[in-house]
């Protein structure tokens, strides 16, 4: 049995009211943090397990049927195309091999050097990270985790990190957002350099076409007007719900788990 919450808001915005009605529907399960890409639905929970939505590869926006249970342990985990990256709970870094439209959860997992405290893989195969000491890295996958370029710091700091075809944002330990100028559209660059965004969040998320994230009481924000032209968008605006954690594929689904590792998925129609 799950729960059917129907919200709807009229919320401010600079250009005038953005309305938009958001249904969010808790899904049966529990995990701590969530991912959503080509290759589905992913997560892993307070045990650090690692679980994969049943019926989301290629489909992320579907409700799935059920989690399937693979083998590992990570303690965050990022989906991209046919591929799934993570980091464990000794911060080594995975990745998921094999996936495809007959075997969705792969068939292994291959550790690549380094060590990260997150990792985020956009849909082209590029990757970015931070280190326990918050240094950034960045990683030219695109082949396949077998040819893969060498790891490259990147100047700044960072939290948490996320690569996606609206580019590679991240938040900082003072909840700070920055935008990597020349990344929009998942071209795989390595950027230009850091363009502070107003407002702050704990957690940020880029898809296509989409930034979304939340603060640190929970608070869920979309960026507006997020485009090739504006990479960095117009404003935020408040969505309906507390998460810890959202993530989104594009700006028709998001999945998020909230403080009591409740699982969520939100459906909206501007």
């Amino acid at each position: 049995m799950f729960l059917v919450l129907l919200v709807v808001a009229v919320l401010a915005a600079q250009d005038g009211c953005w309305a938009a009605t958001i249904t969010w529907t808790n899904i049966p399960g529990s995990l701590k943090q969530i991912s959503v890409g080509p290759a589905g639905v992913w997560g892993v929970n307070y045990a650090n397990n690692i679980w994969y939505r049943n019926s989301t590869r290629s489909n992320p926006d579907d409700y799935g049927s059920g989690w399937t249970k693979l083998d590992g342990s990570l303690k965050q985990i990022d989906v991209g195309q046919d591929v799934v990256w993570g980091v464990n709970s000794n911060n080594d870094i995975w990745v998921r091999t094999g996936i495809s439209d007959t075997n969705p959860v792969g068939t292994g997992w291959q550790q690549v050097e380094g060590n990260l405290k997150h990792v985020s893989v956009s849909n082209n195969g590029y990757v970015w990270g931070v280190n326990s000491d918050n240094t950034i890295f960045y990683r030219n996958c695109r082949l396949g985790a077998n040819a893969c370029a060498d790891w490259v710091a990147i100047y700044g700091a960072s939290n948490q990190i996320s690569a996606g075809g609206a580019g590679v944002w991240c938040v900082n330990s003072a909840d700070q957002i920055y935008y990597r100028t020349g990344t929009f559209g998942d071209n795989g660059g390595q950027g230009t350099g850091w363009q502070k965004v107003d407002g702050a969040l704990r957690y940020v998320s880029s898809g296509n076409g989409l930034v979304i994230g939340v603060n640190s009481a929970g608070q869920i924000f979309k960026r507006q007007g997020v485009s090739a032209t504006v990479p960095t968008g117009t404003h935020w605006v408040q969505l309906p719900g507390v998460l810890k954690v959202v993530d989104g594929f594009d700006n028709n689904t998001y999945w998020g788990v909230n403080a009591a590792d409740q699982i969520w998925r939100g459906i909206t129609q501007a």
